[in-house]
């Protein structure tokens, strides 16, 4: 059963985000610093807007008004999650490399 789970519910891993801009769907974003400014400011009404990012109530957007040492401390954590070891290896580097 927590098989079929993690199959139908897989969620991507947070390793080395800080390695992978750029970011958001459409790659708007270069660094995690304007990302984190996004979700605490710049998140605005929209009817494609995910409910998860809507109040329950008022249905307006949840803006996460993160402080800057809050912005600073989540950077320190997503950074702390970067594999050294893991982007070395010769196995995952690229196959085309440029001369």
């Amino acid at each position: 059963m927590l098989q079929m789970l993690k199959a139908i519910f897989s969620i991507p891993s947070l390793r080395n985000i800080a390695l992978s801009s750029p970011y958001m769907h459409d790659g708007r974003f270069k660094t995690l610093e304007e990302v984190i400014n996004h979700y605490s400011t710049g998140v605005r009404a929209n009817s494609s807007l995910t409910h998860t990012l809507k109040d329950w109530n008022s249905q307006q957007p949840v803006r996460f008004n993160f402080s800057d040492q809050d912005k600073k401390a989540l950077i320190a954590f997503l950074n702390a999650l970067n594999d050294w070891d893991f982007i070395s290896k010769e196995m995952f580097s690229d196959p085309f490399p440029k001369n």
